[in-house]
């Protein structure tokens, strides 16, 4: 199953996706570049949008987490993940 939410705060738009699968360790987020071309994928994605981006794991699934500026506030300058 997957769950995600969307949400408007402060200036961001807050996309957080979860699923239940197997989960995904640090050490794969980190090594994504050499092994998982579909996470490296969706890094690459998020990079050019999002402010913040955030890949966790547990043994109950995987979440994805982003913060994406809303227009206005792109305008005024922002992190990259």
């Amino acid at each position: 199953m997957v769950r995600a939410s969307l949400a408007q705060q402060d200036g961001n738009v807050l996309l957080v996706v979860q699923d239940d699968g197997k989960g995904i360790r640090e050490s794969d987020i980190e090594s994504s570049s050499r092994t998982s071309l579909g996470l490296l994928g969706m890094k690459e994605r998020a990079e050019a949008a999002a402010e913040n981006c955030r890949f966790g794991g547990s043994r109950y699934g995987t979440t994805v987490a982003l913060q994406i500026p809303l227009a206005e506030s792109r305008h005024q300058g922002g992190k990259r993940c």
